[in-house]
């Protein structure tokens, strides 16, 4: 599965650190780093951890994906 996001750069940052210690639940492709714009690609049966882990992320950072 692709989803598109948008992050400020710090965000999209620390979303990249937060992948990386989940080894393997999805992958972060940068589309544009200046504009924050990325892909996030997944497998689909990691959809609800990944879905999960981005609605934590948003509240966290009371920002919307």
């Amino acid at each position: 599965m692709i989803k598109d996001i948008k992050l400020s750069s710090k965000n999209l940052s620390e979303l990249v650190h937060i992948l990386e210690a989940s080894e393997g639940l999805a992958v972060l492709k940068t589309i544009d780093g200046k504009k924050g714009l990325a892909q996030l690609i997944y497998p689909a049966c990691n959809h609800a951890e990944v879905e999960s882990l981005l609605v934590d992320f948003r509240q966290k950072h009371a920002i919307i994906l």
